[in-house]
């Protein structure tokens, strides 16, 4: 009977082996699979961090885009302003023709602040009743971007600024 215990004996060896085999195998998947999510996890961090760096890149490249469209504007508004003061300057030509040159801008300037009156005056009053109220503030809003806007600009470019923009249209 000593060979039965002996084969018994290989024979639970052989299980247990196998057996220790097997779950090995599985804890050793188990580990991997683990270690391969606490990669994935990682990989993913990094690649939102990646992504957080070029999104603020890619808004410093536009500030950085907007502050040169503003110098380009204020360097162009000058070389406009210095065009417009030299063509000013009265070339040789006829007396009459430089007293008329020299007289038109402020001509100018003097009527459309007239025609800007007028036109406040006549459509602030609307004593006719021709216009309902939305028909009047549609009119006085495009009266004061169109008439106003251009008496303000004549008579801006004699303290030798270009024209004024209104805050909301600035760099469009």
């Amino acid at each position: 009977m000593e060979w039965l215990s002996g084969v018994i004996g290989v024979g639970a060896s052989a299980a247990s082996g196998g057996l220790f085999g097997f779950l090995g195998s599985v804890v050793g998947q188990v580990s991997k699979h683990w270690q391969e999510k606490q990669r994935q996890q990682w990989e993913m961090k990094k690649w939102a961090h990646e992504e957080e760096l070029l999104r603020l890149n890619m808004e410093a490249k536009s500030q950085e885009t907007e502050a040169e469209l503003a110098i380009t504007a204020q360097e162009g508004s000058w070389s406009g302003l210095n065009a417009s003061h030299k063509n000013a300057v009265d070339q040789p030509s006829y007396r009459w023709v430089a007293a008329v040159k020299s007289l038109f801008r402020p001509f100018i300037t003097v009527v459309l602040w007239i025609l800007a009156a007028l036109v406040f005056f006549t459509i602030a009053d609307d004593v006719s009743g021709l216009l309902d109220p939305a028909e009047r503030r549609e009119l006085l809003v495009y009266m004061v971007y169109s008439v106003f806007f251009t008496a303000c600009t004549a008579t801006a470019w004699w303290f030798g600024d270009r024209a004024l923009t209104p805050a909301n249209f600035k760099n469009k």
